[in-house]
């Protein structure tokens, strides 16, 4: 039971929620169109922790996924999207079973790719933290995986 809570935490809630506050924390200093954009990676967070804590309350097994065996299986895309696009993994049907699986999958790409948008509008802008600016590198890895 401490594997999976440290599991959970450590590899799967931890950026969303490092991104939510660090959003509070910034909002203020944020230029319109980067805050907009913001906005929009925070939305993608908020799913995600939904995602995350519905996938750990109705399949707990997802926190003892095991990226080497899937690489060794040959299943490197599996390994892959469980690394650099998570949201995605968790968004099929087993969890969202009220909202169309391909409905979730392209809000969630859209949400992810404000994230360089975010970052543009923040370069542009010189209001990027750069706690932020990593955040948002991680939410486009995200959307541009799904393109691969």
């Amino acid at each position: 039971l401490l594997m999976a809570a440290l599991r959970l935490w450590l590899l799967h809630l931890s950026q969303p929620v490092t991104f939510v506050v660090a959003f509070y924390a910034f909002q203020e200093t944020l230029g319109w169109f980067h805050w907009l954009f913001a906005v929009g990676v925070m939305v993608r967070e908020l799913i995600f922790i939904a995602l995350i804590l519905g996938m750990a309350l109705f399949k707990p097994e997802f926190l003892f996924f095991d990226v080497a065996a899937n690489w060794a299986d040959g299943q490197k895309g599996v390994a892959c999207t469980f690394i650099l696009s998570p949201d995605l993994m968790l968004s099929g049907h087993e969890i969202t079973t009220f909202v169309p699986e391909q409905f979730m999958r392209l809000l969630l790409i859209t949400l992810n790719i404000s994230g360089v948008l975010a970052l543009t509008a923040g370069w542009q802008s010189a209001t990027l933290s750069a706690v932020l600016a990593a955040l948002y590198i991680i939410t486009f890895i995200s959307a541009a995986w799904a393109f691969i």
